[in-house]
């Protein structure tokens, strides 16, 4: 039987399936974000529909720039419940802050399914595959400084806080500080 192009992107662990993005899944990518305080980013659902347009049925890491993958719950596989996402924006030549063989990533939860461990076993499953079989050197994080849950996730997922960026991201009128994480392959 024939690998399906992007087949070694879909990653089981014992509660989730993480996949790349689907056409279907904006209205679900869209929901997760809006519900997030610390996630303005996204814009309007028919930003996130052109956003997933241009993702979907594009292999990750085969161009520089971001791509998202969806967190299904295992036992909603069957009707395709999205509960969370993970981004990661692989870098290429000339991307400022990111070189080639390293990514950023960012992830969310939709609130009701915080506070179960399953951020920690998606984002630790993609952070395995990235520094693993997909060979990156480095991947970084930034996180809100306000968001302790994910500088909780990513130091137990053995990142290094690396930076303080003071006040570095406009928040309607407010300026935000944040954190920047990194974690190198060990080979």
């Amino acid at each position: 039987m024939a690998t399906r192009p992007g087949a070694e992107w879909r990653m089981q662990t014992p509660r989730l399936v993480l996949r790349p993005v689907e056409i279907g899944d904006a209205v679900g990518w869209h929901a997760i974000r809006a519900a997030s305080p610390m996630q303005g980013q996204l814009g309007g659902l028919d930003a996130v529909r052109k956003a997933v347009s241009e993702m979907a049925g594009t292999l990750p890491g085969s161009r520089p720039g971001w791509h998202q993958f969806m967190i299904v719950d295992r036992d909603a596989v069957r009707g395709g419940s999205v509960i969370g996402d993970i981004g990661v924006n692989f870098g290429g030549e000339g991307d400022g802050h990111l070189g080639p063989m390293q990514a950023e990533i960012g992830f969310e939860m939709h609130p009701a399914w915080r506070k179960k461990g399953l951020a920690a076993e998606a984002v630790g499953r993609l952070v395995e595959h990235l520094l693993g079989p997909f060979g990156l050197h480095r991947l970084v994080a930034i996180t809100d400084a306000r968001n302790l849950d994910a500088q909780k996730l990513l130091d137990r997922l053995g990142f290094l806080r690396e930076a303080h960026y003071v006040e570095s991201y406009r928040d309607g009128a407010v300026w935000r500080d944040e954190y920047g994480y990194a974690k190198r392959a060990r080979r």
